[in-house]
C-alpha cells in the first residue's frame, strides 16, 4: 500500500515539528484500535448490528493480510464490548466461528469483559455481576481468558465496579470517556494518570487507565468517508507527547484509544502500513498495534512499582440522563430487584433449569442501562421516526425485562404470584384478584422478615399454619392486610383464607386526628396547608428541620437549566382525606396540582410493626419540552449529620470517600442513602429514582466548556437538605426531550438510633425484594434450605444450584464496616470451598474471614451452617 501523504513531509517540516516540540525522552506510543459500540445513536440498534458484524469481518481479514508484518505492526482488533461478538457468533458458520476464534487465540482479536457500555450507577449489584456470564461464555468458546474491559464515551464509574471486575477475573480496565460533554473535572483529575483502584472492601483492585484523549480524539464525522486516518500525524502526537513531559508524566509508554470516524467506527485498513512506515521515520516515538490486556498487562509489569492506588468512588456524571425517562427506568430497577430473587427462589428450590431464561432476562435490564439512551437528534427532532423507532427498542428492554421477571417467579414456583404487583400494575391501578383458600408467603433473604402483606382476595379471614386467626384490615382499596410474622430466611410459611366468623377486629387506628400518624415507635404530622410532611417524632427527637420555605416532601420545579429558577412549593388545590385507618396500616393522601404538572399525588403511610415512614409520590405531567428539572426535597434536622449513599456492594460518605473527579452535583445511590450523627439518623430506601443531591440545588451545568464555567461542584457540604433528583430533560442530544403521563416516586424512610451498616442494607434489600406471596403451595419445596447464616452481618446476593454436579454457588457479603469471622459447620457428606478471585486463604480450617464489605464466593455441597463469632 502507498505511504500516506501525510508522511511524506519534507525535511524542513520534518525540523520545524521537532524543533517546536523536542521530545526528551524515547517514546512507546501503544494504539488500542477499536470501534466505539454505541447500541444506536448514529443508526437504528438493528443496523449498528449489521454495522458491527461488517466491522468484525473487515478486521479478520485486515488481520489476515498484515499478519507477514513486524508483529508490533500486524493489524488488532479490539471489538469493545461483547453484545456483538455474542450476536455474531450466534449467526456465524462453523468456519467463520473457528476463524475468529483462531484470531482471539493468537491475540489480534482482543476481547474484553463488558457486555455493553453501560451507566454503572444504575445496574443491580446481581446485574453487573450477571452480565459477565457473557464474558465466561466466550471464554469457553475461544478457550482463551478475557482479563480486561473497555469502557468507553462514559465518564466517572460506580465503586463497585472494580468487586464484579475482581470477582470476574478481569484485572484491567480501559476507560475512553467522553472528552468534554458534562464530564466534570473526570478527565482533567484522571487522564492519562494510571492508578490501581481499591474496592470498598479494600481486598480488590484492578488497574485503570483513564485515557486522556478520551476514544474520540482520532474522529473525523458521523457522516466522513474518506481520508479517516488523517488525524493520526507526528506533529499532533509528538505536540501531545511534549505535554506530558511538561506536566512529568513518569512513563516511557503512553496508550492511547483509536477510534476513527465517529461512534460504531470502522477499522482502518491503513493502520498497520502506517505504523511500518511511521517506525522508519520516527523512532523515538514509536508505534505499537495492541488489545487492551495485553497493552495494560505490558504496561503494569513495567511500571508497577511507579503506579499509585486509589480508594473511593468515582461517582458517574451521566446517570442524570436516566431522569428523562423516570417511569422505564424504575420499571427496569424494578426488573433487576424481582431477577434477583427469581435466581434465589430457582436454587431454593433446587433448579437449574431456568437460568439461561434468567440470563437472557438481565442481559434486557442490562442494555436498557446502556449509555446509549435514543437516537443523536432525540432533542432536536424528538418526533423523527428515527428517534421514535430508537426510543421504543429502548423502552421496551424495560418493559419485557419487567413482565419476564414476574414469569419466571411464576413459573419457577408453578404458582401465581399474589404479591408484591409490578410497578406497571401500580400505574395501572390494576393488581391481581385472587379466589384461592390457601397461600405461601416466600422469603428470597437469608435473614426473617416480618412484613405487613396486602392481598386483592374476597375473603376476610387469615389464619395461619398453627390456624392462629390474625389481625387483618381491609384497605380503601379493597385488597386485605395482614402482618407475615418471622418468615424464616431462604423459607415459607402458609397462611389459609376464609370467611369463618370471628370476633369483632376492630381497633383504634393509627391516625389520632385528621393529620397526624402515629405508632410506638414514630409520630407523623402533615402541613395542612402545604400538603407535605410537617413533624417526625422519633424516641424525643425531631427529625424535620424547622423552616418557613423548605417542605419535608415538597415538590420543586427548576425553571430551565440556566441559573437556579426555582418554583418552591408551588402545588395548588391541596387537597388531604385519610384513606385508612387501621390496626395496621393508616394513611394519608394528598393530592394538588403545580408548575407545568396537571396532579401531584401523595400517600403518606406508616404501620404497627415499625417506626418506617412510606411515601408514595404519583405525578401526571403534560408534555413539556422547555428545559426543566424536577426535584422532591427532604430538609432533616440532624445536628452535625453526614450523608452516606450505598454503591455496588459498599458505601460512600459524600463527599469524604468520593475521589477527586467524582461528580459532586449529583449522586446516583444503589439503594439508600442515610444521614446520620452518632446518635441517630434516618434511612431511605429509594425504590424508583436513584438519584439525589446534597446540599444547595445549583442549576444545571451547561454542556460544553471550562468546569468550573459550566457548574460542576469540587465539594459538597451538607446543609441538611437532601433532594431526589426525579425528572429532567436537560440533554441535548440522545436522552429523551419529554416524559408526559404518570410516573411513580417511592420512598421508604427508616428513622434510627447509631447507624449500622447492615441493618441499612438489610433495610433496604426487604423494601426492595419484599416477601414473595403465592396463591399455593404444592410446588413450592418443603425441604430446609441447606445453608443457614447466624449472623446480622452477612447477606447472601445469590444462590445458585447446579442439578448436573448437586451443588451450590453462593455470594457472601460481609454488609458490616467490622472483620466478620465465622465458624463453617458441615455434615460428613458436606463440602465448602472458596472459588473465585484468589481468596482461598480467606478459609482456614473451618473458619471464614471477610473483610468489611468484602465479597466471598463458596461453592457447597449438603448442609451447611455459618455462625459468626468474635476470636
Amino acid at each position: 500500500m502507498p505511504m500516506l501523504d501525510r508522511l511524506k513531509l519534507p525535511q524542513s517540516n520534518l525540523s520545524e515539528i521537532f524543533m517546536k516540540n523536542h521530545l526528551k525522552r524515547n517514546w512507546k506510543i501503544v494504539l488500542l484500535h477499536h470501534t466505539h459500540l454505541d447500541i444506536g445513536y448514529t443508526h437504528t440498534q438493528e443496523e449498528v448490528l449489521k454495522i458491527q458484524f461488517q466491522h468484525l469481518e473487515t478486521a479478520m481479514d485486515l488481520i489476515d493480510k498484515h499478519k507477514h508484518k513486524p508483529d508490533h505492526c500486524r493489524f488488532r482488533w479490539n471489538p469493545e464490548i461483547l453484545w456483538a461478538i455474542e450476536e455474531w457468533v450466534k449467526q456465524a458458520s462453523p468456519s467463520e466461528k473457528e476463524r475468529f476464534v483462531r484470531l482471539v487465540q493468537e491475540g489480534y482479536i482482543g476481547l474484553d469483559g463488558l457486555y455493553a457500555n453501560v451507566l454503572t450507577g444504575l445496574c443491580r449489584p446481581e446485574e453487573l455481576m450477571e452480565s459477565f456470564q457473557i464474558k465466561t461464555q466466550m471464554e469457553h468458546l475461544t478457550k482463551t481468558p478475557i482479563e480486561s474491559a473497555m469502557i468507553t464515551d462514559i465518564p466517572g464509574l460506580n465503586w463497585g465496579l472494580v468487586t464484579a471486575l475482581a470477582e470476574n477475573n478481569i484485572h484491567y480496565l480501559s476507560s475512553g470517556p467522553n472528552r468534554s460533554d458534562r464530564i466534570g473535572y473526570f478527565l482533567k483529575e484522571w487522564g492519562d494518570k494510571p492508578f490501581y483502584w481499591r474496592s470498598p472492601s479494600n481486598q480488590e483492585k484492578v488497574l485503570v487507565f483513564i485515557h486522556g484523549k478520551g476514544y474520540s480524539w482520532f474522529h473525523s464525522g458521523m457522516y466522513a468517508k474518506k481520508n479517516l486516518s488523517r488525524k493520526l500525524n507526528p506533529r499532533r502526537l509528538s505536540r501531545y507527547l511534549k505535554k506530558l513531559e511538561e506536566q512529568n508524566y513518569p512513563y516511557d509508554t503512553i496508550i492511547i484509544r483509536y477510534n476513527i470516524g465517529a461512534d460504531n467506527g470502522p477499522p482502518d485498513p491503513l493502520l498497520s502500513n502506517i505504523v511500518v512506515s511511521w517506525n522508519q521515520k520516527y523512532p523515538h516515538m514509536k508505534l505499537e498495534i495492541s488489545t487492551t490486556a495485553k497493552a495494560l498487562a505490558d504496561f503494569s509489569r513495567k511500571n508497577s512499582n511507579l503506579i499509585p492506588e486509589f480508594s473511593g468512588d468515582l461517582t458517574p456524571y451521566w446517570e442524570d440522563g436516566a431522569a428523562s425517562t423516570a417511569r422505564e427506568t424504575a420499571i427496569a430497577r424494578e426488573a433487576g430487584e424481582r431477577l434477583t430473587q427469581a435466581t434465589i427462589l430457582s436454587a431454593m428450590m433446587a433448579q437449574d433449569d431456568f437460568q439461561d431464561r434468567i440470563l437472557t432476562t438481565w442481559k434486557k435490564t442490562y442494555l436498557f442501562n446502556e449509555h446509549t439512551w435514543g437516537a443523536h437528534n432525540s432533542i432536536s427532532s424528538p418526533d423523527h421516526p428515527f428517534v421514535q423507532s430508537q426510543w421504543e427498542w429502548k423502552k421496551q428492554k424495560a418493559l419485557n425485562a419487567n413482565k419476564d421477571a414476574f414469569h419466571l417467579l411464576e413459573d419457577i414456583s408453578h404458582c401465581k404470584l399474589i404479591y408484591p404487583p409490578s410497578y406497571i400494575e401500580k400505574l395501572n391501578f390494576f393488581e391481581k384478584k385472587i379466589d384461592c383458600t390457601e397461600i405461601s408467603v416466600v422469603n428470597t433473604h437469608n435473614w426473617p422478615i416480618t412484613q405487613v402483606i396486602k392481598i386483592n382476595t374476597p375473603y376476610n379471614c387469615i389464619s395461619d399454619e398453627q390456624r392462629n386467626f390474625l389481625k387483618t384490615q381491609r384497605l380503601s382499596d379493597g385488597k386485605l392486610a395482614f402482618i407475615a410474622t418471622d418468615i424464616p430466611g431462604f423459607g415459607k410459611k402458609n397462611y389459609f383464607l376464609s370467611n369463618i366468623e370471628t370476633k369483632d377486629q376492630r381497633e383504634k387506628g393509627l391516625i389520632s386526628d385528621q393529620f397526624t400518624l402515629k405508632n410506638e415507635f414514630i409520630e407523623v404530622s402533615i402541613d395542612e396547608k402545604w400538603g407535605t410532611v410537617k413533624n417526625i417524632s422519633y424516641k424525643g427527637e425531631e427529625l424535620i428541620m424547622k423552616t418557613d420555605t423548605k417542605h419535608f416532601n415538597g415538590f420543586i420545579f427548576a425553571k430551565s437549566k440556566w441559573g437556579t429558577q426555582l418554583v418552591r412549593d408551588s402545588s395548588k388545590n391541596v387537597k388531604i382525606e385519610i384513606i385508612d385507618n387501621g390496626p395496621i396500616i393508616s394513611s394519608i393522601k394528598i393530592t394538588s396540582s403545580a408548575f407545568r404538572t396537571n396532579m401531584i399525588s401523595s400517600i403518606i403511610s406508616i404501620e404497627s410493626i415499625s417506626a418506617k415512614i412510606y411515601i408514595s409520590n404519583q405525578i401526571n405531567r403534560p408534555i413539556s419540552r422547555k428545559k426543566e428539572g424536577i426535584y422532591f426535597e427532604f430538609p432533616l434536622s440532624i445536628k452535625n449529620g453526614r450523608v452516606k449513599y450505598d454503591t455496588i456492594f459498599g458505601s460512600a460518605v459524600v463527599d469524604k470517600d468520593q475521589l477527586l473527579g467524582a461528580n459532586r452535583n449529583f449522586i446516583s445511590a444503589t439503594r439508600w442513602i442515610d444521614i446520620s450523627n452518632q446518635n441517630y439518623g434516618v434511612s431511605c430506601a429509594l425504590l424508583d429514582a436513584p438519584l439525589f443531591k446534597s446540599g444547595i440545588l445549583t442549576h444545571d451545568p451547561i454542556r460544553f466548556g471550562p468546569p468550573k464555567l459550566c457548574g460542576w461542584l469540587r465539594k459538597t457540604e451538607y446543609n441538611g437538605i437532601f433532594y431526589s433528583y426525579i425528572m429532567n430533560n436537560y440533554w441535548m442530544t440522545n436522552y429523551k426531550a419529554d416524559q408526559p403521563g404518570n410516573t411513580l416516586f417511592r420512598y421508604v424512610f427508616n428513622p434510627h438510633q447509631k447507624f449500622n451498616e447492615s441493618v441499612t442494607t438489610r433495610f433496604a434489600l426487604e423494601e426492595g425484594q419484599p416477601l414473595l406471596v403465592f396463591n399455593n403451595t404444592q410446588n413450592i419445596s418443603k425441604n430446609r434450605f441447606p445453608l443457614v447464616i447466624s449472623s446480622k452481618n452477612i447477606i447472601i446476593t445469590n444462590v445458585k444450584f447446579d442439578k448436573k454436579f448437586i451443588f451450590y454457588t453462593v455470594r457472601v457479603f460481609n454488609a458490616s464496616n467490622s472483620i466478620l469471622n465465622c465458624k463453617i459447620t458441615v455434615n460428613t457428606d458436606s463440602i465448602a470451598e472458596i472459588i473465585g478471585q484468589n481468596k482461598q486463604n480467606r478459609l482456614t480450617k473451618d473458619i471464614l474471614q471477610l473483610e468489611p464489605l468484602e465479597i466471598i464466593s463458596l461453592k457447597m455441597r449438603g448442609e451447611i451452617k455459618l455462625t459468626e463469632f468474635n476470636p
